[in-house]
């Protein structure tokens, strides 16, 4: 039975629908929070970087209390991702400012967009969507990017508030390919675009042409290599941030600023930032102007956002601390808990994906569907000569420092020539899969620079896995035919990166395509799962282990099939904690936190408050609840085994483990109290934990 689970949703046919938060079907699982790496400490602090993801070129804004951050996307479709936050530390994805670059769209021709549909070997691999700006001005959000292989300049606007879909998309007229651009609105309501190394164009108020006769100037020349412009205004200086290469020794970039009293200059110049691969610097435009997000070049895993606080010395922005950017850190706010992009996909929203999806290049609609089967994304098949070429290769980041994903595939419907899996996927791809070889089924698995291995398939439902360790830069490929025993097959894949291939680093891709004539074949793939670790031959948290990664979960007791709840979903200290039915209720939502020596906390959604046993009592019955955390033994537990199998006892550190959160009653009713009894083994003590989002 598949128990609902809410994650945002958007369909990639029509991105215009309105993203709703969508409650959804998911399987009960005994693998690893779908959370990935986290930033958040939880006390305060932060580490870097705030993502371990490829998100790079950020723009970051704040509008009222919510921060926005825009990132580069090249060929992936939607384009132009936007993240919100509340404290610049924990992000989730937000919108994206088009679904598709296509024939019809202003400013795009059908040459140019036969290569964003892979149309006669064509493609825009390490082109399209280059470093974005994101602006907000008078109740519109802003988004500009440049293109190479369009050879032009666009802006994407929607008026507020935030949200998926609603944007218009449109040539800036007369200006052509501007180099890593930033859009600038001055307070005297003019408004240009800051790019190359570097010049200043004036654009009409809505930002769809250059203004005739305004300000087009060279203000300074800041090299060849003057990439990611930022400007902004503050005490009366205007800002121009870029990072060229260091001059003189081995290739690195630096952050240099360069500042004004008047936007046409003179300008003087200052290194800001010289500290290895981090780089690429943009300064929050807050007010406040005392926080930095920029990126490292991490590898394989591609260039991952970082935050650092700014030193105002001398009226310049110096970065970071003691010319460094810090491991750890104070956060900038509080926030509103533990966020980030989503991650496993079970399908089961009919039309729709979730948001962390991106297609390699612009989807074949009438191709792909998770409403003919539904719970399964179906996959549709088109000719290809390679996976490159392959139209509508469904993609998501590699997570560091090390992830792992795996699927369900049905390879019962694949046609001969026809092949479908999971890869490793960049220029220099790997990936393990089914091949219907001349109607012989047989999993294969290839590296795009070394061979082919092959087995014949015994089954045609197979389990097919991922894991990529981006510090070694390395992949490795298993296979299982019941999704817990796993097989590692073929050669491992050296996960070579370097940013002028692709300037994206590797991505989990779920693929079909066929190197034959019949295209009536199909894959059904029932999710995707992640893990926030390369499992290896496991699947990822073994319950007899006891022990569950930091994550969001929610928690599901065994006996009466109902969710831990906090009653009324009303975030208040003392309120009771029951069972109700499974909802998208933020009161079914728990942060588990490890806190040491095989402890945990169980942090509520719904504010600053942790699970309790009520004055930390010795007792049966005694009432279970929400309170203020403070830390002690009443709101902590431990995890042991339980017989009912991928579930768990979860014992109280008030009776020292002797009693465990107990379905008092034995009910199955909604409402159901939650206690603490003498531990019995019994399923009403037995709790299974799903990751939540």
């Amino acid at each position: 039975m598949k128990n609902s689970l809410c994650k945002k949703k958007f369909s990639f046919k029509k991105l215009s629908s309105i993203a709703a938060i969508t409650c959804i079907l998911i399987t009960a699982v005994s693998f690893t929070s779908a959370k990935a790496y986290t930033s958040d400490l939880g006390n305060g602090t932060y580490q870097n970087p705030v993502m371990y993801a490829d998100y790079p070129d950020n723009c970051v804004i704040k509008v009222g209390t919510t921060y926005y951050m825009a990132c580069s996307s090249i060929n992936y479709m939607p384009g132009l991702p936007i993240l919100k936050s509340e404290d610049l530390v924990n992000w989730e994805t937000c919108s994206y400012a088009f679904d598709r670059i296509d024939a019809g769209m202003n400013g795009i021709d059908k040459a140019h967009a036969d290569a964003y549909n892979l149309v006669n070997g064509k493609n825009v691999y390490a082109n399209g969507c280059w470093a974005p700006s994101l602006k907000y001005h008078d109740g519109t959000f802003y988004a500009t990017f440049s293109s190479l292989d369009l050879g032009k300049t666009f802006v994407c606007t929607k008026k507020a508030p935030m949200g998926f879909g609603g944007w218009d998309f449109t040539e800036i007229k007369g200006l052509g390919y501007s180099h890593d651009a930033d859009l600038f609105f001055d307070t005297d309501g003019r408004v240009y675009l800051i790019n190359g190394g570097c010049n200043v164009t004036e654009l009409t108020s809505d930002c769809k042409s250059v203004k005739p006769g305004g300000i087009n100037k060279k203000v300074f020349d800041g090299g060849s290599s003057h990439d990611g412009n930022r400007i902004f205004k503050r005490n009366g200086y205007y800002y121009i941030l870029s990072t060229p290469v260091k001059e003189n020794g081995p290739y690195q970039r630096i952050e240099k600023a360069w500042r004004s009293r008047s936007l046409t200059g003179p300008y003087e110049q200052k290194v800001i930032l010289d500290d290895g691969a981090n780089h690429q610097v943009c300064v929050v435009e807050d007010g406040s102007y005392n926080w930095a997000m920029l990126f490292e070049d991490k590898g394989a895993v591609g260039r991952i956002p970082k935050l650092a606080p700014v030193t105002w010395t001398n009226d310049w922005p110096m970065i970071g601390i003691n010319g460094k950017i810090p491991l750890t850190y104070t956060k900038p706010a509080a926030g509103n808990g533990i966020k980030s992009p989503g991650t496993t996909d079970e399908f089961e929203a009919q039309g729709s994906i979730s948001s962390q999806w991106q297609w390699n290049h612009n989807p074949d609609n009438s191709k792909w569907s998770t409403s003919e089967r539904p719970g399964w994304l179906r996959l549709k098949t088109s000719y290809s000569a390679d996976l490159l070429q392959a139209r509508n290769t469904l993609t998501q980041r590699i997570q560091g420092p090390a992830s792992s994903g795996y699927v369900k595939l049905d390879a019962s419907n694949l046609k001969p020539g026809q092949i479908s899996g999971l890869s490793a996927f960049h220029c220099k791809y790997g990936y393990i899969a089914v091949k219907n070889d001349n109607g012989t089924k047989k999993l294969v698995q290839y590296n795009v620079d070394g061979k082919e291995y092959s087995i014949n398939l015994t089954n045609n439902t197979i389990y097919l896995k991922v894991d990529a360790d981006c510090n070694a830069e390395t992949a490795k490929f298993y296979y299982s035919y019941n999704g817990s025993n796993w097989t590692q097959f073929g050669s491992t894949l050296k996960m070579n990166f370097f940013y002028k291939l692709w300037f994206v680093g590797y991505r989990f891709a779920l693929f079909n395509y066929t190197t034959g004539h019949d295209t009536s074949g199909y894959a059904d793939f029932d999710y995707f799962r992640f893990s926030p670790t390369a499992t290896g031959t496991s699947t990822g948290t073994n319950p007899s282990s006891g022990v569950l990664n930091n994550g969001w979960y929610r928690i599901k007791n065994v006996h009466a099939e109902k969710y831990l709840q906090v009653a009324g979903n009303i975030g208040r200290a003392t309120q009771n904690v029951e069972l109700d039915s499974s909802s998208s209720a933020a009161g079914q939502k728990w942060y588990l936190n490890n806190i040491g020596n095989g402890l945990l906390t169980l942090k509520s959604a719904l504010g600053d408050f942790t699970l309790d046993v009520c004055g930390g009592a010795n007792d049966d019955g005694t009432k279970v609840e929400i309170y203020n955390a403070y830390g002690h033994t009443p709101q902590q537990f431990s995890l042991k085994p339980s017989s009912s199998g991928n579930s768990y006892v979860i014992t109280t550190m008030c009776s020292n483990g002797s009693k465990a959160l107990d379905d008092c009653n034995y009910s199955t009713n909604d409402g159901a109290n939650v206690c603490e009894w003498s531990c019995t083994g019994g399923d009403n003590q037995s709790w299974s934990f799903e990751p939540a989002n």
